[in-house]
């Protein structure tokens, strides 16, 4: 008798006895092989609607679900591992930069950890980068780099009104900045402007503007801001250019460092500690989503070699009754997928 999970994810083909052909013909063996034919004429009574898994709707849901969920914990598991490969590379930097002088071979040992850090930011994994600039795991959706830019702020000039332009990424942003209007207005209305372009904008208990672009325009943008002000909050006349100050360490940081940084020391000891946090926070990711991976996986039943060849034999024998047992014998995601292999082509 066919055991229940003895089917799950064994597709059928159906066919045809030849009825003119020699008992041992080569094609006559071949039609043997394959005699199912007879399952799809049984099907259609035998699929009774008061099945526990009868809302058979939610199967595609399931297996979309089980899919995203085993990607994502793939995608987890790669970014621990480069994570601990980029804590490696920066151990290697630091060691490099504790010397006084920078002889050359220390000088390529250093360029290497920088090009092996930079591929644990630009790795891919289902089409997507692992980690983002932050050496932050990507979510799946906008990953967003936070920066500030020097002097943008609500509370400069409060009294004065002014026109500021900011021309950053390759997009223009204009700033009309009201003396007469309210806080909260002109957030929403500096919010709306830099979402039309996907950008993120909060605002620091001070004022300042935290703007975020997503991952993939950070890395193709050199992080450089031209402002153009009225005299008050910017200069007016020529544009000014500004670097922007990231809210969080990012692999730029890292491919910046040389012997000639005075604040070298500073930024290693920092970013060590910007790994270890991404580290501890990739992990507790891949716990939650293990426990859920487990709990999917246990929807859907296993097969085994003995289990095909219980199949095999049971349709041969009785394909009226294979059906029926595989319609009582599942009450889960498996026995709907087993039937609707089944069942005959509309």
């Amino acid at each position: 008798m066919l055991r229940p999970g003895a089917l799950n994810g064994v597709r059928t083909q159906t066919a045809t006895r030849p009825s003119s052909v020699g008992k041992n013909s080569r094609v006559a063996k071949n039609a043997a092989v394959s005699q199912v034919g007879g399952v799809a004429s049984v099907h259609a009574g035998l699929l009774p609607s008061a099945l526990p898994f009868g809302d058979f709707s939610q199967r595609p849901r399931l297996l979309g679900e089980m899919t995203d969920t085993h990607a994502v914990f793939s995608s987890l598991t790669v970014a621990s591992s480069l994570i601990k490969n980029a804590a490696r590379g920066l151990g290697s930097i630091e060691r490099c930069l504790s010397h006084e002088t920078m002889t050359p071979e220390l000088a390529n040992k250093m360029d290497m950890e920088k090009i092996a850090i930079n591929e644990c930011v630009n790795t891919k994994v289902f089409g997507r980068y692992v980690l983002d600039s932050t050496f932050h795991p990507s979510t799946g959706l906008i990953d967003y780099v936070r920066f500030t830019i020097p002097g943008l702020s609500l509370s400069r000039h409060e009294l004065d009104s002014e026109v500021v332009t900011l021309y950053l990424a390759n997009r223009l942003f204009t700033l009309r900045f009201e003396r007469t209007e309210r806080t909260e207005d002109k957030k929403s209305r500096f919010v709306y402007l830099f979402g039309l372009d996907n950008f993120e904008l909060t605002f620091k208990e001070n004022g300042d503007f935290v703007i975020g672009v997503p991952d993939e325009v950070w890395r193709t943008w050199d992080g450089q801001v031209a402002i153009l002000g009225e005299g008050k909050r910017y200069a007016q006349g020529q544009p000014i250019q500004v670097g922007v100050l990231t809210e969080s360490v990012t692999v730029e940081d890292v491919l910046g460092l040389s012997l000639a940084d005075e604040s070298r020391v500073a930024v290693v000891r920092r970013t060590e500690e910007h790994l270890a946090n991404r580290f501890a926070l990739v992990g507790d990711m891949i716990a939650q989503n293990s426990e859920k991976v487990s709990l999917l996986s246990d929807r859907f039943s296993r097969l085994d070699e003995q289990d095909v060849r219980d199949m095999v034999a049971q349709f041969n024998e009785n394909p009226a009754q294979a059906m029926f047992e595989i319609s009582m014998g599942y009450r889960n995601a498996s026995g709907y997928l087993i039937r609707n292999l089944l069942a005959p082509e509309k």
